[in-house]
């Protein structure tokens, strides 16, 4: 069954609406660690290599 847009109360909306946000800042989070974790690792070798000269 889908829901109608008429059918759906504001507080309905509002959590639907934060549902999403919080979807989306989620995947942002995501993306955040991912890169931060790829420049520790890059950081983390580079001294490695260092270290090895």
């Amino acid at each position: 069954m889908e829901k109608s847009t008429t059918n759906i109360s504001p507080d309905e909306k509002n959590i639907e609406t934060n549902d999403a946000n919080i979807q989306k800042a989620n995947e942002s989070l995501d993306t955040i660690a991912f890169y931060l974790f790829e420049a520790i690792k890059r950081k983390s070798n580079q001294q490695l290599q260092r270290k090895g000269e």
